[in-house]
């Protein structure tokens, strides 16, 4: 055998670029599924958000946080929110994190306008769960981001699913032109 055969599956060689689309068809069919499993749990945890009851709480903290992307230094902009709200008398405290959905972080301006509904001492909206107070959020809607990540899931597995097929056609066996078996 040549080197530049490669390994054999079921009797053929595979050449190493096909190998290789294997690999990479693996990985994405490995990252479609991730995706998905992410997001089908981010849509029950939405589902199950959509009947919290609601309170007035109040902003304790207001914190930017700056996440450095890549080396160009590139950054997006998360929104971090510590508060505190009553149930039926009783004290909680929450924290609770705000990306500003229509820059997706992006930009400095955006996050200034999102800081500027959150003042310190301020009232705030609070969704808690009816039955445990002590778990809260300051959104219902989580769906919103799914959309997208969804696709992306969806596109990623369904290239890998592609990359799969291609590899195992094209490690078939060349059939001689009269149809008989070798």
């Amino acid at each position: 055998m040549d080197e530049t055969e490669g390994v054999y599956a079921r009797g053929v060689a595979i050449k190493p670029a096909q190998r290789i689309v294997s690999f990479a068809g693996y990985i994405m069919l490995a990252v479609g599924v991730f995706i998905l499993v992410f997001c089908s749990y981010r849509i029950v945890e939405g589902m199950a958000k959509k009947g919290w009851a609601s309170t007035q709480g109040t902003v304790l903290k207001r914190e930017r946080i700056n996440t450095l992307l890549n080396a160009r230094y590139e950054s997006r902009y998360t929104l971090r929110i510590d508060y505190r709200y009553q149930v039926d008398g009783k004290a909680y405290q929450g924290q609770d994190c705000i990306i500003p959905w229509y820059t997706f972080g992006e930009s400095k301006d955006g996050i200034k306008q999102l800081e500027g509904s959150y003042k310190i001492g301020g009232p705030i909206k609070i969704f808690f769960d009816p039955m445990n107070a002590g778990r809260s959020s300051l959104t219902t809607d989580v769906i919103r981001f799914i959309g997208w990540l969804l696709g992306f899931g969806v596109l990623f597995l369904g290239l890998g699913i592609l990359s799969v097929i291609m590899r195992n056609r094209l490690t078939r066996p060349n059939l001689p032109e009269d149809g008989q078996q070798v």
